[in-house]
């Protein structure tokens, strides 16, 4: 059964590494984000996964048995706020609301969605 959760990952991962080559500004929003990890629990669905962020893109990983101490930020949310947050609801926004937990480097998740969300 992991076979399948892995080759979905891969997929994600070519994708979204195919779309930020595409962007110009990426190379330098990716230099800020080099070597930092997140580790994003979604709820319902459970599912946790890790990104590593590099000078080419990210790697995504699953996440189920890292500890919080080796990644530098955890996000817990559910899929109805990580659509709100990908739409453009604020994290600040998101977070007074009781609908988004972080842990760890806030600077960090704020970086990754003007990587990703921009």
């Amino acid at each position: 059964m992991l076979v399948t959760p892995t080759l979905l990952l891969a997929g994600c991962e070519r994708t979204l590494n195919a779309l930020l080559a595409r962007d110009p500004a990426a190379p330098a929003r990716l230099a800020a984000l080099a070597g930092s990890r997140l580790l994003v629990r979604l709820e319902q669905p459970h599912l946790e996964l890790v990104i590593h962020y590099h000078h080419a893109g990210l790697d995504l990983m699953r996440g189920d048995d890292i500890d919080e101490s080796e990644v530098d930020a955890v996000v817990e949310l559910t899929p109805e706020t990580f659509s709100e947050w990908i739409s453009g609801a604020s994290i600040e926004r998101l977070m007074f609301d009781g609908k988004l937990a972080v842990r760890g480097h806030l600077h960090l998740l704020e970086a990754v969605s003007y990587t990703h969300l921009r």
